[in-house]
């Protein structure tokens, strides 16, 4: 299965693409490798290759084909991430997906992201439709800062106008 996504990837042999591709799907969590379909494995692969580097949050689900559960990969920016963050993450899933949280494993790495992984069994094998952009908004906006809202607020005020955050982003 690793194999085939690599090679569909269609990135080139040694470069960066292809090595973020092979860590991760080194470090992909073994329970998924073995129950995710190959296309979606390719899918969520790419995904990921396409924030490694940067400090975005990605959201995928992978609903049991039973209907017993859902499991949810969620990364996000390391220097953002907490546990707080991840509590907020998993009632959030919890209520989204009308079930409980059975299991939740955390991975930090020397990467700027941070992997979630969260499982949630769902009540009566019913799984409710969800849109996991919307789930990933919802989680982009719990990892905003206050700064964040502030510096989009003075943007919006003056728009003509070129502003950054200095001091790790703590200050304008």
């Amino acid at each position: 299965k690793a194999f085939e996504v690599i090679v569909k990837s269609g990135y080139k042999k040694g470069s960066h693409n292809y090595k973020d591709l092979i860590s991760i799907l080194e470090s992909y969590p073994r329970d998924e490798l073995f129950q995710i379909s190959a296309e979606d494995l390719l899918k969520n692969s790419i995904g990921i290759v396409a924030i490694c580097g940067r400090s975005q949050v990605k959201f995928f689900a992978r609903n049991d084909k039973f209907g017993r559960f859902v499991s949810c990969l969620i990364y996000t920016p390391r220097d953002r991430t907490n546990s707080d963050l991840r509590t907020k993450i998993k009632d959030y899933l919890a209520e989204v997906y009308s079930g409980e949280v059975t299991d939740s494993f955390v991975q930090v790495t020397e990467s700027n992201l941070t992997r979630f992984h969260v499982i949630i069994r769902t009540k009566n094998s019913v799984q409710p439709k969800v849109i996991d952009s919307v789930i990933e908004e919802e989680i982009t906006k719990m990892t905003r800062l206050w700064s964040d809202d502030l510096l989009n607020a003075i943007k919006e005020k003056f728009p003509n106008h070129q502003f950054s955050l200095i001091m790790g982003g703590d200050n304008l």
